[in-house]
């Protein structure tokens, strides 16, 4: 997937919430008044995003739901089995206060969202 295009950030910080509002920076600098959602994600052999790990203080591990080893289906409406770990970065950064919309799985079968 190649990176976000103006249309696709125009489109994506023009949604409502529960979608995270993407930087209009492509660098991967993240300005002051942005943050991220504080999850390391890992992709496997197969392709499939995994939660690495929560980090301590961040919104992810705030909000209590997204645990180590989860499957990420999808982030603010976007797939990401074929991503680029610059375009997911993208799309967990947002400005502060901002909600995001993941869907994830657990255990292989129970898929469930978090906001």
């Amino acid at each position: 997937i190649p990176p976000p295009t103006e249309a696709s950030r125009e489109a994506v910080t023009n949604t409502p919430p529960p979608y995270i509002a993407v930087s209009d920076s492509v660098s991967q600098k993240v300005e002051e008044s942005e943050v991220g959602l504080g999850l390391a994600l890992e992709r496997d052999r197969e392709g499939k995003i995994y939660v690495q790990e929560v980090v301590k203080g961040f919104a992810a591990w705030n909000n209590g739901q997204i645990r180590a080893e989860d499957c990420v289906l999808s982030i603010a409406g976007n797939p990401v089995d074929k991503a680029s770990p610059e375009y997911l970065k993208h799309l967990t950064i947002g400005r502060v206060g901002t909600l995001c919309r993941l869907v994830l799985e657990r255990g292989g079968d129970e898929r469930f969202e978090v906001y």
